[in-house]
């Protein structure tokens, strides 16, 4: 998974409008944090490449991610 994320990060580099991560919260209803998830990898067109802590849905706009992916062992 980790090679995975950082191919996936390698190859949007030089993009600031795309946000990539890995097993971090995604929290996707306001004031229900029973709504969450939390994907292997996952990537967001059209929100800042910035660090955050987790993902909250109506704080970026209500953009969810365009790609997810789950890793099975």
């Amino acid at each position: 998974m980790t090679y995975s994320v950082e191919a996936v990060k390698l190859y949007f580099q030089e993009r600031s409008d795309v946000y990539v991560s890995a097993n971090y919260f995604i929290y996707y209803k306001q004031g229900n944090n029973q709504a969450v998830v939390a994907p292997d990898i996952y990537v967001v067109f059209g929100v800042a490449n910035r660090k955050r802590d987790n993902y909250k849905v109506w704080e970026e706009g209500g953009i969810t991610p365009d790609f997810v992916l789950e890793i099975t062992s």
